[in-house]
């Protein structure tokens, strides 16, 4: 177990900003580890240049990841070719791998957009094959595949409705209840 002295030893050879960073969080801390921590920041003459410049940092290092939540959610989407790729290979195992990569690094419009790809693909592929077969239509395989291409249109076309704008009305909704206002961003 960790003692109190332990804390204090390791703590001196803190920086002020890495105590401040214990502090500022103390729900991923002990009570000893903040109480240690508030006791060694209290026993150095921190300057106010020091305090400024830490809760700057703070502000510029929460407006960052503001702005990446922004970009990752609103801004950064599929491109075109992308998005003939989910509609065309929409088997999981043929893209899986890329949709994990979305999942991992938070592009959700990029996950929402490949999700809406693969399940239109799928479902107008499916469609068009029922049709042919159950009213008997004498087309060929290429025919039948090129009525299924024509389905990527008004995918493609309802994309921003479905897409963009549900990602834009969840993100002002989450950032209303977080207390913040984001101006139309369409």
């Amino acid at each position: 177990m960790v003692t109190k002295e332990d804390l204090q030893h390791k703590y001196r050879q803190f920086t002020t900003e890495r105590l401040l960073e214990i502090i500022d969080n103390p729900a991923n801390y002990t009570e000893l580890a903040v109480d240690v921590a508030i006791a060694e920041f209290k026993s150095r003459n921190v300057s106010e240049e020091e305090m400024t410049a830490y809760h700057t940092k703070q502000i510029n290092n929460k407006v960052w990841a503001f702005k990446t939540y922004i970009e990752r959610n609103i801004n950064i989407e599929l491109n075109f070719f992308q998005k003939l790729f989910f509609f065309f290979f929409f088997l999981p195992p043929l893209n899986l791998s890329i949709k994990l990569g979305y999942r991992k690094e938070e592009f959700r419009l990029k996950l929402r957009q490949s999700n809406y790809y693969s399940l239109i693909g799928f479902v107008s592929l499916m469609l068009v094959v029922v049709v042919v077969v159950n009213f008997n239509l004498d087309i060929s395989d290429a025919t039948t595949l090129g009525i299924w291409m024509i389905f990527f249109i008004p995918a493609y076309l309802l994309d921003g409705f479905f897409n963009r704008k549900a990602r834009v009305k969840k993100t002002k909704k989450i950032l209303w209840e977080n207390g913040f206002e984001l101006e139309d961003v369409e």
